[in-house]
Order: C-alpha cells, then sequence, then structure tokens
C-alpha cells in the first residue's frame, strides 16, 4: 500500500520505535551484564552498616522529579534513568489542576549507591531497563500559564472593610 510505520503512528513515534529496534539487534550492548556483575561483587564486598548508608542515600538522592526511578540491577538500591521526549505531551485539566504526561525513552542510568552508570538504549534495553516510561507533572493553572514573576507585580487585595 505504500504507507510506512511514520503514517500509522506519526514521526516523533516511529523514530522511537526505530531506536527500540537498532537497540534490541546491539548484540555488543549485552556485554553490560560483565559491569553489572562486577558492581555486584564490589556491592557484596561491603559490610552491612556501609550498605544500608549508601541504600538511605540513593532513596534520598533518586527523586522522581530528576528521572524515572528503578532498581538498580547490581545492588536493588533506588537509581534513575533519564531519557529523551518521545512525541508531544498531552495534558488534561481537571478543575484548577493541569497534568501533563509525556513518553520518554530511557538513554542514562545511575545508581549512586553501588556506583554503576550506564549509558546508552541499546545498553539499557540488555539489562531490563530500555523500556519507555511515561513522566508525568501536575500544575495550578495559575502556575502553568502565569509568566515568570508574574505575580509580583500583584498587591494584597485590600478592599474590605475596616
Amino acid at each position: 500500500m505504500g504507507y510506512g510505520l511514520p503514517d500509522y503512528i506519526g514521526t516523533d513515534h516511529a523514530a522511537a520505535a526505530q531506536k527500540e529496534m537498532e537497540a534490541a539487534a546491539d548484540q555488543a550492548a549485552k556485554a553490560v551484564h560483565g559491569d553489572v556483575e562486577t558492581h555486584q561483587k564490589a556491592w557484596a564486598a561491603k559490610d552491612g552498616a556501609e550498605r544500608e548508608q549508601l541504600t538511605a542515600t540513593a532513596v534520598a538522592w533518586a527523586a522522581r522529579s530528576l528521572g524515572h526511578r528503578v532498581n538498580c540491577p547490581s545492588c536493588g538500591s533506588n537509581a534513575l534513568v533519564v531519557g529523551e521526549a518521545v512525541g508531544a505531551a498531552k495534558r488534561t485539566l481537571d478543575g484548577d489542576e493541569i497534568t501533563e504526561t509525556q513518553e520518554h525513552l530511557p538513554h542514562w542510568f545511575q545508581c549512586i549507591a553501588c556506583n554503576l552508570k550506564i549509558t546508552g538504549l541499546s545498553r539499557l534495553a540488555a539489562i531490563g531497563l530500555g523500556d519507555r516510561y511515561t513522566k508525568t507533572q501536575t500544575f495550578e493553572a495559575a502556575e502553568y500559564y502565569a509568566t515568570d514573576n508574574s505575580y509580583a507585580d500583584y498587591e494584597d487585595d485590600n478592599n474590605e472593610p475596616f
């Protein structure tokens, strides 16, 4: 029929799908399993108190606002995956609240507990961290549509009787 993938799912999603297919076919990326095993051995060599302290630090560091929180394949601590946006953001309005959701394709991983860092979709896909994730943000309508510092120009509403 002469149609391509972009005709069915749009150019943004087609480009992301192409990256995912290339990542799945990348055999060299499977070498990342060696990196994970090396960090697992180093993690197991640490004493219990040090592991507890590092795990607690990772919980505080891996805030959802910075990326997508996942469990580290090496030590099991909280870690972050960060990616690039796929397609346009979808916004919904519920009263005075605007919720914005957008799919992301991961390209970077970091765990500060065991210091494991992985870059590249193909390497992330090889260890099970290459799936798309959805980032959700919630705003008040006034905050979303207001220009920067627009509230600084407003004075208090002082029209109440004395």
